[in-house]
């Protein structure tokens, strides 16, 4: 029998992205053609101006998009195969926006009997659907000093925005025959009619860095590095999405039945890009420093850098995990605030004889 067509109650092999054992078909549009494969469009500008001798301005801006993604198309069923829309109340929670307590629609479950269909994933075309969008527009402003005595200073600020509509194609933490690994938490599916938060504009968050250094006698130098960092969108800048796994008794009283599998069903309570945690850890922002030392013998010179990364010893964490809230069983309500630390800024450390380069 062929474990594409297993019945969906059927036992699973090791889930894994694509499962080695069960070949998936591609649509051949997808495989055969010109202009089918995955691309992106990249354009940019940019103009540099002196201001004062020995100081000038940069400003660029740049665009890239992104076409020819692919989603999955289940051939054995459709939107119909979905009961809803239903609501269901977020839970209260200092923690989400104006306390909780507010209903969160537009949210499908599959039938019962259409759960019991065998799989037949196809990947195709996104567009064949109506194409997904996927632009980032970002703007970099600079500065650059080179003032007398040696002294270089160099600052500027970037940002991006990103628009991205997946309403033809949604992403969905769950889509039939596959379960996504860490690195793809959700995948592009047109049979699923649940279009929760598919149209998304993450706003600028700039990032300012600036940069100087400066000889001193005895062939040392010394320079340090700052940065304010709010992130231009999640990943980069932790984004509070609160994803709550919805106990089956939950949805049954909204639905007037319960889920076709499973125990919960996860629910995304807080729109992508619109709650940042800037100060959650520490500020966003490092200081790293260096001083260097030049060494000459005959025709070489040799060159040695201390480095002290962190100086302020900063424990912002540039990812957050606000995964999931859960039930209290006692008081049913979402457990007190569950967001911790992803990945935090590395500590502060000393590195001498970091770099012993050689120049000839």
């Amino acid at each position: 029998m062929d474990r594409c067509s297993q019945p969906r109650s059927a036992p699973r092999r090791t889930p894994t992205l694509v499962r080695p054992s069960c070949r998936r078909p591609h649509d051949p549009a997808v495989l055969n053609g010109w202009g089918v494969s995955k691309h992106n469009w990249d354009i940019s500008a940019s103009i540099q101006h002196e201001l004062v001798p020995r100081v000038s301005l940069s400003a660029g801006w740049y665009r890239r998009s992104y076409g020819n993604q692919t989603t999955i198309d289940d051939l054995n069923t459709s939107q119909s195969s979905y009961d809803g829309p239903f609501c269901i109340t977020a839970p209260v929670d200092a923690n989400l926006p104006g306390g909780g307590g507010y209903p969160v629609c537009g949210l499908y479950d599959i039938k019962p009997t259409a759960n019991l269909l065998s799989i037949q994933n196809v990947r195709t075309l996104a567009d064949n659907f109506g194409g997904i969008t996927d632009v980032f527009n970002g703007i970099d402003i600079g500065v650059n000093a080179r003032l007398r005595g040696g002294t270089l200073v160099q600052g500027g600020i970037g940002a991006v925005t990103r628009h991205l509509d997946t309403c033809n194609a949604p992403l969905e933490s769950a889509t039939r025959g596959i379960t996504a690994l860490a690195f793809a938490a959700a995948t592009s599916t047109v049979d699923n009619p649940q279009k929760q938060f598919c149209d998304q504009t993450f706003p600028f968050r700039p990032d300012v860095k600036v940069f100087a250094s400066h000889p001193l006698p005895w062939d040392v130098i010394i320079s340090g590095m700052h940065q304010f960092s709010s992130g231009v969108q999640n990943p980069l800048q932790p984004s509070i999405v609160a994803d709550w796994a919805v106990p089956n008794a939950t949805i049954a009283a909204a639905l007037g039945r319960s889920l076709a599998s499973g125990a919960t069903k996860t629910v995304r309570l807080i729109e992508p890009g619109t709650v940042y945690s800037t100060s959650f850890g520490g500020e966003p922002e490092s200081a790293d420093l260096r001083a260097s030392k030049r060494f000459r013998f005959n025709r070489y010179t040799f060159r040695v850098d201390a480095d002290l990364y962190n100086a302020f010893n900063s424990n912002w964490p540039f990812t957050l995990n606000t995964g999931v809230l859960e039930l209290d069983d006692d008081i049913g309500m979402a457990a007190a605030d569950e967001r911790s630390s992803g990945q935090v800024l590395q500590d502060r450390r000393a590195v001498r004889l970091l770099n012993r380069r050689i120049e000839a």
